[in-house]
């Protein structure tokens, strides 16, 4: 077993999260817990030299524990075209992505932040993916980024708020 390095934590944070994967499907698909899975992304755990294997052979990767990584943002896209045929992997990278992915990858991405725009333009943005997020998961997950998301009161109705890019 290898101790992981801080290069290994920070590569396997941002691909998984470019990934769109969430923790507990990733760690399923890779054959370890959960929790094993925490300790990685926390820098404290050990990986055996397969599951190392396993995980740089999924993201077609490299040195994944010896050099940082530019992460594609169409990585989630790549993989599924190159899991298609693996029904373990696919079935997982067909659902809809973790909200973290849908707004950082996606949303910011598509400009829909030139003017300030609430929650249920956010929910309908995501639900012409598909993807079925709930108004409160929504506008909580905005607000755990306040280095990305500007958020203010909205300027006509009171106790809700309006979200911009930074």
């Amino acid at each position: 077993m290898a101790n992981t390095n801080h290069i290994f934590t920070e590569n396997l944070n941002l691909l998984i999260e470019h990934s769109g994967l969430t923790d507990e499907n990733f760690s399923n698909m890779m054959g370890f817990s959960l929790r094993k899975l925490k300790y990685l992304k926390n820098g404290k755990g050990s990986l055996k030299v397969d599951e190392l294997e396993k995980i740089s052979s999924f993201f077609s990767m490299k040195n994944i524990n010896t050099k940082k990584i530019n992460v594609e943002k169409d990585l989630r896209l790549k993989l599924i075209k190159t899991h298609a045929k693996n029904e373990e992997y696919i079935t997982s990278l067909r659902e809809a992505p973790t909200i973290v992915y849908a707004i950082k990858i996606v949303l910011l991405d598509e400009g829909i932040f030139e003017n300030p725009i609430g929650v249920k333009e956010i929910k309908s943005f995501f639900k012409q993916r598909d993807w079925n997020y709930s108004s409160s998961a929504i506008s909580m997950a905005l607000t755990r980024m306040p280095d990305l998301i500007k958020i203010e009161p909205h300027p006509s109705k009171k106790g809700t708020f309006v979200y911009s890019k930074k």
